[in-house]
């Protein structure tokens, strides 16, 4: 079984995300403000994003102290 980390209970797969306060990473999201769809568990501090323009890529999330995305929705469903 894995396990989330307690600070981000809302993130699993098909999480609704965007640009956190630690993103580093130029356009990979696209035109800004992008919004992606997390792929996979979180696995130690890193998700992956596909985004909606179709590019995909890992980013942190708890590792090395970081938070590249923002979530916006659960996987669950919700709004935004």
């Amino acid at each position: 079984a894995r396990r989330l980390s307690r600070g981000n209970r809302a993130l699993c797969a098909g999480a609704r995300v965007m640009r956190g306060p630690d993103w580093k990473w130029r356009d990979q999201d696209g035109t800004h403000p992008a919004m992606g769809t997390v792929t996979s568990d979180l696995h130690n501090g890193w998700v992956d994003v596909r985004w909606d323009h179709g590019g995909r890529n890992s980013y942190r999330m708890g590792a090395e102290g970081k938070f590249d995305l923002k979530v916006v929705s659960g996987g669950t469903g919700g709004s935004a």
